[in-house]
């Protein structure tokens, strides 16, 4: 089965943390030594917002998080950067009126096989 596309472009006012994932070996004295905890310590995590979007893009975008269910990847762009792997951790919809929906949904980037 192939990795699927997410196509749907978010809207501008998306933000993306990272958090580097090392381990501290502490030591007398306050001294301390820190060390990566494993492959891809550094994956970014993404608060992508869909605003305005129609009953059949709110579908789409649930359908996907859901079949996927926060443990398969997907491939997404964000505006101007380059295509890589997520998953979608967290999301929520709201109605803002006729058939204008709002989704904002957390993508943790994705280092594994996709």
């Amino acid at each position: 089965m192939s990795t699927p596309v997410l196509t749907i472009a978010p809207d501008y006012g998306w933000s993306d943390s990272m958090q580097p994932r090392v381990r501290a070996m502490r030591f007398g004295d306050g001294y301390q030594q820190l060390i990566p905890d494993g492959l891809n310590t550094l994956l970014a995590e993404v608060s992508v917002p869909f605003t305005n979007r129609t009953d059949a893009q709110r579908d789409q975008l649930l359908a996907l998080f859901t079949s996927l269910g926060g443990a398969k990847p997907f491939l997404f762009t964000l505006p101007g950067k380059v295509q890589k792997a997520y998953i979608c951790t967290r999301w929520t919809e709201s109605r803002a009126g006729h058939n204008a929906n709002n989704v904002q949904a957390t993508f943790q980037e994705w280092g594994g096989p996709v």
